[in-house]
């Protein structure tokens, strides 16, 4: 059965995307990027328990140089460090890195991402203030048990 976020894998269309089959419509192309290779290894073997291996790619990379195509309508979502894991909050030496990294991904988007679809979970509404996105919707969801702030907009 297909997913809500991969509707395309459902029975009727699978034959479409299947290597061979026949294809009304172009494969969506879906790139995963994180700096860690444990968690690059840990979302590709995700995508293959969840039957969508051959459809994601990902690599080792960082989001600030997010290299994006003009033309693609890309969508990008992202799951941005909190600084949970590495002790930082807003008031500390490493939350104000925390906040340079979200000002650098912000200021990539801008550069590279303009009227992309952005999805972009952050733990707080300063993370997101410094993006540097105007007109982005927050949503405030629990991740993992964690209140968070979910920003949804156009770049």
């Amino acid at each position: 059965p297909g997913s809500r976020f991969f509707p395309e894998a459902s029975p009727g269309n699978r034959a479409r995307l299947e290597p061979g089959g026949p294809r009304t419509k172009k494969r969506p192309i879906l790139l995963g990027y994180d700096l860690d290779p444990q968690r690059v290894e840990e979302a590709r073997a995700n995508a293959e328990h969840a039957g969508v291996g051959d459809w994601v790619r990902f690599e080792v990379a960082d989001a600030r140089e997010l290299e994006l195509k003009r033309g693609w309508n890309a969508w990008i979502a992202c799951n941005a460090p909190y600084g949970l894991r590495v002790g930082a909050g807003a008031g500390t030496s490493e939350g104000g890195e925390l906040l340079a990294l979200y000002h650098a991904l912000g200021a990539r988007l801008r550069e590279q991402g303009s009227g992309c679809t952005l999805a972009l979970l952050a733990l707080e509404s300063e993370h997101v203030r410094a993006l540097g996105l105007r007109g982005l919707r927050r949503i405030e969801p629990v991740n993992g048990g964690l209140p968070c702030v979910l920003a949804l907009g156009t770049v």
